[in-house]
This record gives structure tokens, sequence and C-alpha cells, in this order.
């Protein structure tokens, strides 16, 4: 894999919330993301993972140190194209669904496609129909949210950040708010579409299970990478 260049590259990332007291939440963070990775981020509530991706993800600003993405340092991207790299770059799935509750699971999952134009929106159409029916969904296009599951809501989120064909997919305790066979239900989705697209996908997690589908485990201990090894599975 390593042969490879990679998506996005940390070199010695600080991240320090101001405040009366200074947090120092990330410590000297080396990082490589490369394409094809499934990548599970360990770590306890405090350990600074959430922030992690956060900053994986152009959604805050690192303090010091270098981002790359692409072999492009972050720092010289403007918002304009920082706000493009979140929509086409990055898919994105949270704990939370977040579906808008007036569309149906047809419109949520369409989304990203619709805020980058109808174009892209039209050409998306039957791969992401495609997807829902491949994740049990094909009788609920025309369904709100309301009327769904919470199981059947994070499947929704799940076709929903992988329709836009992005680079990298990252995902934030997806299946916390889940019960376990919902869980495995989801996991399972998330590892059949990354396999299918080859889309590079990291997700942060407290749980050691999420581990199972993964190809590289890295673990983060009071803001520290104390752990980074490639699985069997990789």
């Amino acid at each position: 894999m390593e042969d490879k260049a990679p998506l996005i590259s940390f070199r010695d990332v600080n991240k320090i919330y101001a405040g009366d007291v200074p947090t120092h939440v990330l410590h000297d963070i080396d990082l490589d993301i490369y394409p094809g990775d499934f990548v599970v981020i360990l770590g306890k509530s405090g350990s600074g993972k959430t922030t992690l991706l956060n900053l994986i993800g152009l959604l805050d600003a690192i303090t010091s140190g270098t981002v790359e993405i692409q072999g492009r340092e972050v720092k010289t991207i403007d918002d304009d194209e920082r706000a493009r790299l979140r929509s086409e770059f990055f898919g994105f799935i949270f704990q939370f669904h977040y579906l808008l509750p007036s569309f149906d699971v047809l419109a949520n999952a369409l989304m990203p496609c619709r805020i980058r134009g109808r174009k892209y929106e039209v050409e998306a159409a039957d791969r992401v129909a495609r997807m829902l029916r491949d994740v049990g969904l094909g009788d609920k296009f025309h369904s709100l949210p309301s009327q769904l599951s919470g199981g059947q809501n994070q499947r929704v989120a799940v076709v929903r950040a992988f329709a836009n064909r992005p680079t990298l997919v990252l995902a934030d305790e997806p299946t916390g708010s889940l019960d376990s066979r919902t869980t495995q239900q989801v996991l399972k989705l998330m590892h059949e579409i990354q396999a299918e697209t080859g889309t590079a996908f990291v997700m942060v997690t407290h749980d050691e299970a999420m581990t199972e589908v993964a190809n590289r485990v890295v673990e983060l201990e009071d803001g520290r990478v104390i752990r980074d090894e490639r699985t069997t599975a990789s």
C-alpha cells in the first residue's frame, strides 16, 4: 500500500484549543492515509480521535505542523476550495444520521449530488437508487426519516456518504447510537460499499470490535498515536 502516494499526510501535527487554560488535544501526529485503506482509529473518550477526524476532513484547523491532501499543503487552500473538497473529495458519516426531515429517503441520499448541481444529481440517481435497494431500502424511497427506524436512517446516511463517489469517507462513531444487530448490518454495509468502490475509509470509534473489517488500526491515547498497524485483512 505504501508504494502509492498518500491521499492525506500529517506531519508533526498539533492541535491546541485556546482558553484560560489551553488544551493540547493532539501531539506531534504523523499519519498517512492511502488509497483503498479501511482505517479504524481507536481511542477512549477524550483521546483526540474526533478532533483528528475533523482535521482530516477540513472541519477544523491545525495549530502547528503540516497537512497535505494529495500532495497539496492544506495551508495553501482557500475557503472556496476547502468547501469544494468537503463536498466532493470527502464523504461524511456521523453517529446520528442528520437526515433532512422534510425530504424523503431518495432525496436525502442524493443531497450531496444536488448540492453540486442538477447535472450531478441526475447522473447519480440510478446508482444511488441501486445502493439503497442493495441495503434493503428499495421500498422506502419516498418515506420520510420519521417513518424509518434508527438503523434504516443510518443506512440512508451511509449511502449518502458514498453518493458523490468521494475519494475518502470519514465516519465518526457511525454505529454509536445503534443496537448490536443493527451495528453489524451497518458495519457490513460500509465494508461492502467501500470494497466495491475502492474509496478510502476512516472510522473513529472506542469499540475494538469495529476493527474486524479494517485493514489498518490506529490507536490514540492522550492525543498521541500509540499504535499503527496493518491487519491480516490488508
